[in-house]
């Protein structure tokens, strides 16, 4: 199960996936998701 965060700032919404390890909110790039708190990555 995937569990995703949704924020509107700006008229733009925003769907971002939790860290399974330290559950913040990791950032996408173009070929990965990245979570900066324990630097865990899941490439696509």
């Amino acid at each position: 199960m995937k569990l995703k965060h949704s924020q509107t700032k700006i008229g733009k919404s925003l769907n971002n996936k939790r860290c399974p390890r330290c559950s913040s909110i990791m950032a996408n790039h173009r070929t990965r998701w990245y979570c900066g708190k324990c630097h865990y990555t899941e490439f696509l």
